[in-house]
C-alpha cells in the first residue's frame, strides 16, 4: 500500500471485504511477508494471521540463470 494511505484503516477495510465476500469460500488463506517487513508482519498478525512456515532461499551467485 502506498505510504500516504497507510494507517488509515483501508487495509483492514479491504481485508474485511475480502473475508466477507471472497475468502468465506475457502478453509484457509495464506500469504507471504518479506523478511524485514516488520510493519507488514505486525499488520497481518493483528488481523488474525499466524506464523505457518518459513521459506528459505539460497542464491548460488550465478545470476545468469532464470529463476525456476
Amino acid at each position: 500500500m502506498e505510504p500516504a494511505f497507510r494507517r488509515k484503516g483501508y487495509g483492514r477495510a479491504g481485508i474485511k471485504l475480502l473475508t466477507n465476500d471472497v475468502w468465506h469460500e475457502f478453509a484457509r488463506v495464506r500469504l507471504e511477508v518479506l523478511v524485514g517487513n516488520d510493519a507488514g508482519l505486525r499488520f497481518w498478525k493483528s488481523i488474525g494471521f499466524e506464523d505457518y512456515c518459513v521459506t528459505m532461499e539460497f542464491q548460488t551467485g550465478d545470476n545468469s540463470r532464470p529463476e525456476k
